[in-house]
Formats: structure tokens, sequence, C-alpha cells
């Protein structure tokens, strides 16, 4: 939960809407009952701050969005129950992504590898239809461990695993 919420300033930005709400800070940290983030999106004239809470012992995720008319420019304070329900949205939206859709942003965000695990890091991925070699964490993933091979685009699933490797599991 920790890495996908520090992603979600990424989300934001890619979003039109509320893309002049610019990242001020952010600050994430977990503890052993739960994960917490606050987030604080601003310009000249509005602040929409986050809080995030998601809780362990029962799967819950709590969210509190708290907007501030700052009083400059064209915009009224009329108008910040609508960019609420937006953020609430957004977030919401980014925290109903599935990890492929998680994987596949990170990608596109030029963040390849963002949520792989220290061993998928340094492994070396060769294509066995056209024999090229990339860092695995460079490719696109999907969550069955396929990636797909930039050089021939074909999506390729990773080897059985030995024997060896299941039992010390």
């Amino acid at each position: 939960m920790l890495k996908r919420l520090a992603l979600f300033g990424d989300y934001w930005m890619s979003r039109s809407l509320l893309r002049i709400l610019g990242h001020l800070w952010s600050y994430l940290w977990k503890s052993d009952s739960e994960t917490r983030a606050v987030l604080l999106y601003g310009s000249e004239w509005m602040v929409i701050i986050l809080n995030i809470t998601h809780e362990y012992v029962k799967p819950t995720c709590r969210i509190e969005i708290t907007s501030m008319f700052i009083g400059r420019g064209l915009v009224s304070s009329r108008e910040l129950p609508r960019d609420e329900a937006i953020a609430k949205g957004f977030l919401i939206d980014f925290l109903a992504l599935d990890q492929d859709q998680l994987d596949e942003f990170a990608y596109r965000q030029g963040r390849p590898g963002f949520f792989a695990s220290k061993e998928d890091q340094l492994a070396e991925f060769v294509c066995p239809h056209c024999s090229a070699r990339y860092r695995r964490v460079s490719l696109r993933h999907r969550s069955d461990g396929s990636v797909l091979c930039p050089n021939c685009d074909f999506w390729i699933l990773p080897p059985p695993r030995r024997q060896e490797e299941q039992k010390a599991e």
C-alpha cells in the first residue's frame, strides 16, 4: 500500500481536471497496524489535503479530503465541494486499480519495475523468440509473471521454477 500511495502523485498529474493543483508536499509512513499518507496539492486559489489511512487488522481504508479556498483568481469557494468530489473520485479510482494496471501506469510514467521485488530487479531476461537481453525490471509485466519483449512484442511467461527453489519455500 505504501508503494501504491507513493505513485499517487504521478496519477494525479496524469489527470487533466485537477492538473492545475500541483503536488506541494506528501508524507507516507507505515506502522505495524496501518499505512498512512498525507498528500497536499494546491494552486494560487485552492489547497486540497488528502489524508489516507489503511488499517491492516480490519482491512479498511479511510479517506479524508479537506479543501481550502485561498481567494485568489477567478474561482469561488462554491466550487470547493465539486473539486473535493473530483479529488475523491481520482483517489478511489487509483486505489481500485489492480496490479497489472498499476504496473502499466508505472511503466508509462517512466518508472518500470516500481513494484518489482529485489530479486526481479536483478534478474536478467533473454527472449526465447529473438534472443534479446534485458534487465527484467525494465520490461512491462503482468501479474502472472509474463513480460513483454520490446524487441519482438511477444508476451513471454517465465520458465517453470526448479524443484529445489520450490522446496526452499
